[in-house]
């Protein structure tokens, strides 16, 4: 399935490049990630969005774990149209939040 999404607002490409500048210089070293399972019981959305600044077309996907860290559901979809990255993020949390409401999952916790 293919989302469609208008061309990208102004507004949010204009508030994008001085928090580019604020954000460029704050980490140094390499930041440890880590991925933690969620509480018995409950489902964890992990989702991510992206597009490529210059031409404006952008990608999404996202996983579903139990708490067993079991893997239970996975997506990836093109954003058809001009986005940005921040279009692209709620767009695959939305997309993401469509499928825990399709497969009935109650408990979630979700992270970008």
């Amino acid at each position: 399935m293919m989302l469609v999404f208008p061309k990208t607002f102004a507004f949010a490409r204009q508030m994008q490049k001085p928090v580019r500048l604020l954000v460029r210089d704050w980490h140094k070293e390499p930041i440890p990630v880590t991925w933690a399972k969620p509480e018995k019981g409950w489902t964890k959305l992990n989702f991510d969005g992206s597009c490529k600044c210059k031409t404006g077309r952008g990608s999404i996907g996202g996983v579903l774990r139990d708490h067993e860290a079991e893997f239970l559901l996975g997506y990836a979809e093109s954003i058809i149209g001009r986005t940005n990255s921040t279009i692209a993020e709620l767009v695959a949390l939305k997309r993401g939040l469509e499928l825990v409401v399709e497969h009935g999952w109650r408990d979630n916790f979700i992270t970008a």
